[in-house]
Order: structure tokens, then sequence, then C-alpha cells
């Protein structure tokens, strides 16, 4: 994440405003991570969160990274393994 931020320093406010859109919906449970479906059309792509949510590839970074360490709900609070 750090790594991120210092490539590009938009990125601090774009993975903020994440975190805004995962509470937005439901509660801040790190739902924004859950991908679309056939059945079910996540957080990523609903209506209002289209074209705002930026970020989520370094988000998948850092759940690849700590992949099996901690859940996503945690990971994502954190942002950290």
């Amino acid at each position: 994440m750090r790594e991120s931020v210092r490539n590009e320093t938009r990125m601090a406010a774009s993975i903020l405003r994440l975190f805004f859109h995962d509470c937005f919906e439901n509660g801040c449970d790190a739902s924004v991570l859950l991908a679309d479906t056939p059945t079910f059309t996540g957080e990523q792509n609903a209506k209002r969160n289209q074209s705002s949510i930026r970020g989520m590839d370094k988000i998948e970074d850092v759940e690849a990274a700590c992949s099996g360490t901690v859940s996503c709900a945690a990971m994502f609070k954190k942002a950290t393994c």
C-alpha cells in the first residue's frame, strides 16, 4: 500500500474513498470486495459506485500478498498483513 501511494500520491485519497463506499452500503463490512456473480451485483458495480471506485487493484494486490494470513474484512480494514 505504501508503495502504491509513493508511486501515485492520489491513490491515498482513492483508498480512503473506497473505504467510504464500503461503509455507505450496509455498513463497514468489506463487502465492496465481493465480485459480481450471475445472481448478484456486488458493490463494485452497483450503479452509485460505477466510475467512482478506484484502487480496487491495490486492495487485490494486498489480498494476494496476505492470502491465507488474514480475512478479507480484516485486511480491508487494516490494509496490512
